[in-house]
């Protein structure tokens, strides 16, 4: 179901928790159509997304807004786009009341940061969300160094995680952006496929991957909800995997935190070390749609032999899962695509980063799809004042949380960015 997803299953929630739960919300903030550089048009784009279960996605052609003229039909759309220059590229949602001409948007003559700064500052606006994308993945990487910080609201972490000069681009962006976060200023950390078509079927391969899940108190939440959402750094990013985290004493029940989080700092001293930090990690079961995504009914072919699939293509029942838990009944996926339970046992384990380090922790496994780590709140922090979570295999990155902070951390309370210094992207400077 839409926009209902919680993964508490593993532990025993507080009636706090019951009476005020977190809903998450599976998105796609970085997506082509045929606007642009893409194949399909916002109308099959906005199907094939349906059919993957995704509850919003932003449509970011090349300087170009919209669209505005699709029903909502079961999947929320962000008007976006995605500012496109010769010196990199970045994403904005914005309301329509601060859309501009859209010929102001290429900046093509140099200093494009004397273009971009108006620009920006013209979409500051609680409904708005402002972010660069692959900063780090050549030849598309950010080079406008003098942008102010402050006219930005996120960084694109993960960006199209299957292509492969994509992992050093993610690590390079978690370096950086753990580099903001200890500098004070709080961007929020997102995910985007990029996906536009390679025109070899009626598939978009990439659209999903990775997922944004948003963290809202609304099951179904609205557009001006979402980047609120955003804005807050309530944001888990993953292919593939959810992680959470609950806070609790050892052997009671636990409350469930959205990163972004001001945590208490009285709890984390060594002397409340009953206080533990629950992590708990789950397998996003609709992410592995996207190897049967649906066909669009317009550019139907042929099934193939063997029940409308190609013989042998599902595993024998309870390979991977039980029957059904994986897809709709009847879908399938290639082999391999699902994780059996000793390759996670054998390299999935949790990284926990804050200020300068990163501790690794294994995972006790409840099964083939869900884990969870218990940590004392002290050990958590290691007296940082912020802490984040990655789920990692061997090297490969799986998912990664934004940011929880202590109430000592001076950014907390104030909403986007609150009163980090000035600084630029690569130098400090004065907004």
């Amino acid at each position: 179901m839409n926009g209902t997803r919680r993964a508490s299953t593993l532990i025993d929630e507080s009636p706090w928790t019951a009476a005020h739960p977190w809903y998450f919300s599976r998105g796609d903030l970085h997506v082509h159509t045929d606007r642009s550089d893409g194949a399909f048009s916002p109308g099959e784009v906005q199907s094939l997304a349906m059919g993957l279960g995704l509850d919003f996605m932003a449509m970011t052609d090349h300087n170009t807004w919209g669209p505005i003229d699709l029903a909502e039909d079961g999947v929320r759309l962000l008007p976006g786009m995605e500012l496109t220059t010769t010196e990199g590229h970045m994403n904005v949602i914005a309301p329509r009341s601060l859309w501009r001409d859209t010929t102001a948007w290429a900046c093509t003559d140099a200093p494009v940061e004397a273009c971009l700064s108006p620009l920006l500052d013209g979409l500051a606006s609680p409904d708005s969300f402002r972010w660069v994308v692959h900063p780090f993945l050549y030849p598309w990487h950010w080079q406008v160094g003098d942008i102010p910080l402050c006219f930005l609201d996120g960084i694109e972490i993960m960006n199209q995680p299957d292509r492969p000069a994509a992992a050093g681009a993610t690590e390079r962006a978690l370096e950086y952006w753990d580099l903001l976060t200890a500098s004070g200023w709080r961007l929020t950390g997102v995910g985007g496929s990029d996906a536009y078509h390679d025109g070899s079927d009626q598939r978009m391969e990439d659209l999903g991957s990775p997922t944004t899940w948003v963290m809202t108190r609304h099951p179904y939440p609205g557009p001006r909800s979402i980047v609120q959402a955003l804005k807050r750094g309530r944001v888990v990013v993953g292919k593939g995997w959810l992680v959470r985290m609950f806070l609790g004493p050892e052997g009671g029940r636990a409350r469930s935190l959205a990163p972004g989080d001001c945590i208490p700092a009285s709890p984390i001293s060594p002397s409340s070390r009953e206080q533990s930090a629950v992590i708990t990690v789950e397998r996003d079961l609709a992410y592995d749609l996207a190897e049967t995504q649906p066909l669009l009914p317009s550019r139907s072919r042929p099934p193939a032999e063997g029940a409308g699939r190609p013989p042998g293509v599902c595993h024998p029942p309870g390979v991977c899962h039980p029957p059904g838990a994986c897809h709709p009944p009847g879908a399938c996926h290639p082999p391999g695509a699902c994780h059996p339970r000793e390759d996670l046992d054998g390299g999935t384990r949790l990284d926990v980063v804050t200020a300068g380090r990163r501790s690794r922790h294994s995972i006790h496994w409840q099964s083939a799809d869900t884990g969870q780590v218990r940590v004392p709140l002290d050990e958590l922090f290691q007296g940082a004042r912020w802490v984040r979570m990655e789920l990692r295999r061997g090297g490969e990155l799986l998912a990664f949380t934004n940011p929880f902070f202590t109430d000592g951390n001076e950014p907390c309370g104030a909403g986007s960015n609150g009163k980090a210094p000035p600084v630029t992207w690569s130098n400090v400077w004065s907004c």
